[in-house]
């Protein structure tokens, strides 16, 4: 099974490449390299794009086979999204929105969600 990890030079995703890996799956990563780096990837089939360009993510899944996907492809800073909202929701909602629009043409059915515990801000008390 080839499992697409997209922002997997990161350092999540590249530590998730590596537990696939392992674990003896096929992975081909998605990456912009705003903040990752090839060299984390230890080999793995490496695309640079944008989950947000729908040609390439079907291409992607097409040609290698994707059978599932683990998205770490998203911006996390809390104090940027307040500055920059508009490129927060294009890159976090659209490109997310498309990159699983896009899988579901391709007959991808697994997707995993990578969210950031600062979605849920500085609690008072857990659960």
């Amino acid at each position: 099974m080839t499992v697409l990890v997209t922002g997997g030079a990161g350092y999540i995703g590249s530590h998730t490449v590596r537990a696939l890996r392992g674990a003896g799956h096929d992975v081909v990563v998605v990456d912009t390299l705003e903040f990752g780096r090839v060299d984390a990837l230890l080999g793995a089939t490496f695309v640079e794009g944008d989950v947000g360009d729908a040609v390439l993510v079907e291409r992607v899944c097409r040609d290698h086979s994707v059978r599932s996907i683990v998205h770490f492809a998203a911006y996390k800073s809390v104090a940027e999204s307040m500055r920059e909202p508009t490129k927060y929701w294009h890159n976090n909602v659209h490109g997310s929105a498309t990159l699983v629009a896009t899988a579901l043409r391709a007959g991808v059915r697994n997707v995993v969600f990578s969210s950031s515990c600062s979605v849920y801000g500085t609690v008072s008390e857990v659960p």
